[in-house]
């Protein structure tokens, strides 16, 4: 259990990052020579709009994935606790 959420925390740091991407990355391509990141209409209020709602979703899915991934951290170390005081006791019997 303990492994698992190692892994969904690192898993995490994808979301993150793309949201940090959708939010710092843009360029509408007004000019021929360059292309466009992270636009996907005419206008630059409404791109902003766009990528701030991309930013807010990616964020939200890293946070729920290291909440998940924390939760199974800590109930993985109150098992192995537990699971070391019953061998002392089964070993001091």
């Amino acid at each position: 259990m303990v492994k698992l959420g190692k892994v969904i925390m690192t898993s995490a740091i994808i979301p993150f990052i793309i949201g940090l991407y959708k939010l710092l990355a843009y360029n509408n391509g007004e000019r021929y020579t360059e292309d466009a990141i992270n636009a996907y209409v005419g206008g630059d209020a409404y791109n902003y709009i766009i990528n701030g709602n991309y930013f807010t979703g990616f964020m939200v899915m890293a946070l729920i994935l290291a909440v998940i991934g924390s939760c199974l951290l800590i109930t993985g170390t109150i098992k192995d606790i537990e699971y070391e005081r019953r061998m002392k006791e089964l070993e001091g019997k």
